[in-house]
Parts: C-alpha cells; sequence; structure tokens
C-alpha cells in the first residue's frame, strides 16, 4: 500500500488534519514557559579613587586613564566604564563569566591597582 494514497484520495481529511495538527502547534507555542529576558549575574568589579579637589578632567588623565590602560590588558576583562567628576573617579570592569575563576582575575587586578597607586 502506497502512504500517500489516502491522502490524495480523501483531499478534504487531508485538509482537516494539516488544519488540526498546525492549531496544536500554534496552541503549543503560545504554552511554552519561556523567559523574554532571562536573569543572569555578570560579574563586576569597581575601583573608586579620590583626589579631593582634583578636577574632572584631571581625574580622567592622571587616574582613570591609567587604569583603564593598565586593566585592559587582562583578557578576561570585557567592558571597562569610567567615571570622573570633581575629586573622584569610578571604574567598573565586566568580567567574562567564561574565562578563568573570578577570584583570580580579582587578585590579578589587586596587584594591578596597587602597582599603579604607588
Amino acid at each position: 500500500m502506497n502512504l500517500s494514497r489516502p491522502f490524495v484520495l480523501r483531499p478534504i481529511g487531508t485538509v482537516l488534519l494539516t488544519a488540526g495538527v498546525a492549531l496544536v502547534g500554534i496552541a503549543g507555542f503560545f504554552v511554552l514557559p519561556v523567559a523574554s529576558l532571562p536573569q543572569i549575574d555578570l560579574p563586576v568589579i569597581s575601583v573608586n579613587a579620590n583626589i579631593p579637589g582634583a578636577s574632572p578632567e584631571t581625574m580622567a588623565q592622571s587616574v582613570a586613564t591609567p587604569l583603564e590602560r593598565h586593566l585592559g590588558v587582562i583578557p578576561s576583562v570585557n567592558e571597562i566604564t569610567s567615571t570622573s567628576s570633581v575629586g573622584a573617579t569610578r571604574s567598573r570592569k565586566r568580567i567574562s563569566p567564561s574565562r578563568p575563576s573570578r577570584p583570580s582575575v580579582a587578585t590579578r587586578m589587586w596587584g594591578i591597582v596597587t602597582s599603579v597607586r604607588g
């Protein structure tokens, strides 16, 4: 017996079967439990530096830029964002979650910050 023969002989049944399968698929699509934005925690290390009375330009040139230059060589750092204001600068480093362990990256960053500090 040929598999396609009953579908050729009964086209109305074929259309109804196809419509039923499509409706079940559409209904199943809307019932799927999918989160639109999954909750993930990206590891971030923040470095704050203060020099009382320094202008934002001075903070950017003398503190933020050297930190970015030295910390940017760590392969686990994906993104560096720095904000300078009067007497203060804040630098945030986002670390790749798939790279080496976070404590080792934090230790390496601490060593670089300490060396830049001196």
